[in-house]
């Protein structure tokens, strides 16, 4: 069912509210804009998904339980009670990985082989196709242009061998977490996790992990 403006407004000033406890305006204008891109259209309380991108883009790991409950909170306030709209956010701008194409020194070594790490295990369980289905259908959220989305559905697909450089370091992040996010839905979390884990671990033994740790993509 289609949320109407208002209630989206009221929630857009509530997960405003929520980020604001525990970061600054800015950072929580950034936040909002992630909400608005890509969780506006799910259901109200599904916040697990932004969550793990919010604190990780953040640097809020540690205190992820604390901001789930401030945006809980928020959700439940009164309009009254909510601070006031922030006015224009991000919602339709391009990430800044669309616009600066480069990235660190063995970045797309390091992201492919975890990327790969994944899938294998998940061919192993027989959802790799799944996935692939899933993060494809999702790639328009990643903010990229048509062209180089294309390019990076190739890749996926296979028809490339590599992906292109114009992706982006946050580009390269992103489709990760479409990844991730598509195996938790096949697998469950706990066995995404550990993949994720084991594929980590195969990839820091890579020469380039020296010069780009794949926990940076995370």
């Amino acid at each position: 069912m289609a949320v109407d403006s208002r209630e989206l407004r009221r929630r857009r000033r509530a997960i405003f509210t929520g980020l604001c406890s525990l970061m600054d305006e800015a950072a929580a204008r950034e936040g909002l804009g992630l909400w608005e891109r890509e969780f506006s259209d799910k259901p109200v309380y599904a916040l697990h998904d932004f969550l793990a991108r919010i604190c990780r883009q953040a640097g809020l790991e540690a205190r992820r339980g604390e901001l789930h409950r401030a945006l809980v909170r928020a959700l439940s306030l009164d309009e009254a009670d909510l601070a006031p709209d922030p006015g224009p956010s991000d919602r339709g701008a391009v990430p800044a990985a669309s616009a600066s194409p480069s990235l660190p020194p063995g970045a797309l070594t390091v992201f492919e082989s975890l990327y790969g790490g994944l899938m294998e295990g998940l061919v192993q369980r027989q959802v790799e196709t799944g996935v692939r289905v899933r993060v494809m259908q999702r790639l328009v959220g990643l903010g990229l242009p048509a062209g180089l989305r294309g390019q990076v559905t190739d890749w996926i697909t296979g028809e490339a061998a590599h992906l292109p450089q114009a992706v982006g370091l946050e580009g390269l992040r992103g489709l990760l977490h479409l990844t991730y996010v598509a195996a938790c839905e096949e697998v469950g979390p706990v066995s995404a996790d550990r993949l994720l884990a084991e594929a980590v671990r195969v990839t820091e033994k890579l020469g380039e992990a020296e010069v780009f740790s794949p926990r940076a993509l995370l």
